[in-house]
């Protein structure tokens, strides 16, 4: 064998050289191996969302797509405007360590699917959901449904009456922190269902609510509660409160 045949041989069984490599190929193959890890793929965040017309299609393909590559170990999701009925249904199963999910503005998902997909993570410990309708019965079938469940934002568009304290207090005994957004409580029984029925409470903000009737001791129910080191009240309630001391 000749002296060129010798280093021909070497070099094709020699290694590459990494720092030789152009760096822009560097970065590439160094992220396409991190993006392999499935640790990656345990948070998707598709929010904040331009609400100009858009074909959300392709942006469901893209969350549908990564919640596969997250192989049933995805724990976080947040998505915007683009939520569907279909989709949620298509999370339940390959995403059942679901820690924490967020709905903003997602229009076409019905309240029905979301608390049949709902049924399917009880591992959930953070919910942010916003809904135009949504009945007292449904919080109580999340707050039945996730038992680790520290975490709730609830926002309704709509002002209809109703009052959803009770199902709070009544099923949610873990909660850390709840903030409302568009709900009509009848009187003080409504606080004190939430101050009794959980006694974990540390924030409540309620500063998006409404407030036809409450006596002036309400307030005063949340803030002296020692438990709770962070209490928004509403705007609201504060012009209520001013009308009817000069009415």
């Amino acid at each position: 064998m000749d002296a060129f045949t010798e280093i021909a041989k070497d070099e094709s069984t020699r290694k590459p050289n990494w720092l030789e490599l152009p760096i822009e190929l560097t970065k590439n193959i160094l992220w396409w191996n991190v993006c392999k890890d499935i640790q990656m793929r345990l948070a998707i965040n598709m929010s904040n969302i331009s609400p100009f017309p858009f074909d959300f299609r392709c942006l469901e393909k893209i969350c549908r797509y990564a919640i596969d590559l997250g192989c049933d170990q995805v724990e976080d999701i947040d998505i915007e405007l683009f939520g569907t009925d279909d989709f949620l249904n298509y999370m339940v199963g390959r995403a059942s360590h679901l820690r924490r999910l967020q709905l903003f503005n997602c229009n076409e998902v019905s309240e029905t699917v979301l608390i049949g997909s709902v049924e399917n993570f009880s591992l959930l410990e953070e919910l942010d959901i916003s809904f135009n309708e949504f009945s007292d019965n449904s919080l109580e079938v999340i707050g039945r449904c996730c038992p680790l469940l520290k975490s709730l934002h609830f926002e309704r568009v709509s002002y209809s009456g109703y009052d959803a304290a009770f199902s709070v207090g009544k099923t949610m005994p873990g909660l850390r922190h709840l903030s409302f957004s568009g709900i009509h409580f009848l009187d003080d029984n409504g606080l004190l269902a939430i101050l009794n029925g959980c006694p974990l409470l540390e924030s409540l903000d309620l500063r998006k609510y409404i407030l036809p009737r409450l006596s002036q001791n309400w307030e005063k129910d949340a803030m002296s509660d020692s438990r709770i080191y962070d209490f928004q009240s509403s705007f609201l309630k504060m012009i209520w409160m001013l009308i009817m001391s000069i009415s």
